[in-house]
């Protein structure tokens, strides 16, 4: 039988089969809804960003008309002095934002389970409140979420498996296999037909549903075609690793209820056992407790920095910020100036105190996806889904590169902050407007 007569037997096959019908449909249904709430997430932070970005300017540019009108005061808040670099930073209003991918349709992976947009401040931190929601649930996040990329690597296989379910089995049951050599077919020959034009069946299904919405969302015109290209090539690789797995299985010619058993074994462990055991092994020796260290420093550290002696904070400091030696006022000390500027000392010293924190956090943080990453050679489903989404811009490097830029962003602003007070300099509409690029926004 040619290969072509092979696709006309499985189509004919596939049509007289009503749970194959519905098990398709199953599919395609959940992987157009795992589509439809990638666009709409994506739309909904595009939207959220663009309002964030319009309330902000427009507040920035109230103040920068006072300092463009040779004023320094806000009339609603009479203690502002924007000419002071405290409040001339603090009133610059800069944002860090990151934009959702378009690939996002395709893949969610963290991105709701992480803020996108942060307004910087000498007390910023990656570990807010409003950005660190996959720190106090992290199991939410250990299969990601509902999107094309899992309904690819969890639920085709359980699609290929149904449509395959057929092939083999009946035969070996009601002893007809030996007909299929009569007729001049090799056996193992014949499976690998049946089951490869499943696979090209299933193949189609798939590059339709990744180049349709991609297609009508402008994806393929916003991100690099090599994307794309890499997004594809790895589905149609593991979709045909998972035909080669079903064709093997079924060429051990068990019979259709063992062949089934063994089929539905072998993705129970590969898609739920194993991923399963490594994020429960994960838990149990790196503990998520990572937040309370931030919390402590938070609310224990920063205080006993405030509290401590000027004189010792100093000498901290300027060994972290050497500049601040040769500032006006550490060579031309004004006492009532020096008063002034201490709290711009102590906030500087906080600030790199929570840059230490934080890179203590994200080294634990490393230790647990190191452990996860050296389980991919026998937990493959679990690595071939964190690739795809980092290709989409929504896996946890992702999200820990923001959350790292906002706490460098914040240690900028207090050094900046810091030198500035101690210079003794005010704030004109130049220096106010260079604040705005003082660290990227996006």
């Amino acid at each position: 039988m040619s290969f072509i007569q092979t696709l006309k037997w499985e189509w004919i096959q596939f049509r007289r089969t009503p749970f194959q019908y519905l098990a398709v449909l199953l599919f395609v249904l959940a992987a157009v809804y795992s589509i439809s709430n990638g666009i709409s997430l994506r739309e909904k932070q595009l939207e959220t960003l663009a309002k964030v970005e319009s309330d902000y300017l427009a507040e920035r540019s109230v103040y920068e008309k006072i300092l463009e009108s040779g004023g320094t005061k806000v009339e609603s808040r009479p203690w502002v002095d924007l000419s002071n670099p405290f409040y001339g930073m603090w009133n610059s209003i800069v944002y860090k934002l990151k934009t959702p991918s378009p690939m996002m349709s395709l893949a969610i992976g963290q991105a709701e389970q992480y803020g996108f947009y942060k307004r910087l401040t000498f007390y910023t931190s990656g570990y807010d409140s409003d950005l660190s929601a996959e720190i106090s649930n992290p199991e939410r996040i250990a299969f990601g979420a509902l999107d094309l990329t899992f309904c690819v690597i969890f639920l085709l296989p359980l699609l290929l498996i149904v449509l395959c379910y057929p092939i083999g089995g009946y035969e070996e049951d009601v002893k007809m296999a030996p007909l299929v050599q009569i007729q001049g077919d090799n056996y193992h020959a014949w499976i690998w037909k049946r089951t490869s034009a499943i696979g090209l069946g299933a193949s189609m299904i798939v590059i339709l549903l990744i180049a349709v919405p991609s297609i009508f969302s402008g994806a393929f015109t916003r991100v690099p075609y090599q994307l794309f290209t890499y997004y594809s090539i790895v589905i149609m690789v593991y979709l045909w690793f998972w035909i080669g797995v079903i064709s093997a299985i079924i060429s051990l010619r068990l019979g259709q209820t063992s062949q089934t058993m063994g089929l539905v074994l072998v993705w129970v462990v590969f898609g739920m056992v194993i991923p399963g055991a490594v994020q429960q092994g994960a838990s149990l020796k790196f503990p998520n407790s990572m937040l309370v260290d931030y919390l402590d420093a938070k609310r224990i550290d920063q205080g006993e920095i405030y509290e401590a002696d000027f004189e010792a904070v100093w000498d901290s400091l300027r060994v972290k910020l050497p500049e601040i030696e040769q500032t006006k006022l550490a060579t031309q000390p004004d006492s009532a100036k020096i008063e002034a500027a201490k709290g711009s000392v102590y906030r500087a010293e906080v600030a790199f105190h929570m840059k230490e924190v934080s890179e203590n956090i994200e080294a634990g943080f490393q230790q647990r996806n190191d452990f996860i990453e050296s389980s991919y050679w026998y937990n493959p489903l679990m690595g071939i889904q964190n690739y795809l989404y980092s290709l989409a811009d929504t896996d946890f490097y992702a999200y820990q590169e923001y959350r790292v830029a906002i706490q460098d962003a914040s240690l900028e602003l207090s050094k900046k902050g810091c030198v500035e007070e101690w210079n003794d300099e005010k704030v004109d509409v130049n220096r106010f407007r260079s604040y705005f690029n003082l660290v990227s926004e996006k």
